[in-house]
């Protein structure tokens, strides 16, 4: 699972960061929050997809 961090430093610089890689800085904290929240949302309807398109009907088998 990814891992979305939210990090000061230096003092009044915020970066954003997924498995220790800087991906995003901001000098505020809400901006990279709402990053933060969409790439949660867009990776858990990723997820969502993968699950329902593993679940369909195969070759008239319905796929478990």
């Amino acid at each position: 699972m990814t891992s979305y961090t939210i990090q000061e430093s230096p003092p009044g610089t915020f970066s954003l960061t997924i498995n220790n890689q800087l991906i995003a800085q901001a000098s505020d904290r809400a901006t990279l929050e709402r990053m933060k929240t969409g790439l949660e949302n867009s990776n858990n309807a990723q997820r969502a997809e993968q699950n329902t398109n593993n679940n369909t009907t195969r070759d008239g088998i319905q796929a478990r």
